[in-house]
């Protein structure tokens, strides 16, 4: 049996920390902050804090939520969307000055 294991940008520590800031998607916010091994942490307005995992490129999985998925897009050097891809749709949010 074989376990896929990531790869791509998702597990660069560097791609990671361009990933961390605001991202709004119409009233919500989603704070994307960094903890202290270095994993990022999505926190969106009035919901609980949720730990994502690297997946596969720049998808990253959403590990309290299982068919969730995080995908950030950069244009360059700067990642300034992030796309939720859920069971119910696809969402975009879009980088916001802090």
């Amino acid at each position: 049996m074989f376990a896929r294991l990531a790869a791509g940008d998702c597990t660069d520590a560097a791609f990671r920390e361009r990933c961390v800031g605001n991202f709004k998607s119409g009233a919500t916010t989603h704070r994307v902050t960094l903890d202290t091994q270095g994993r990022l942490v999505l926190k969106p307005d009035n919901q609980p804090a949720y730990r994502l995992a690297p997946q596969q490129g720049r998808r990253f999985r959403i590990v309290e939520l299982e068919g969730f998925v995080v995908e950030f897009r950069r244009e360059g050097s700067i990642v300034d969307e992030v796309i939720f891809h859920q069971p119910n749709g696809t969402f975009v949010a879009t980088r916001v000055e802090e």
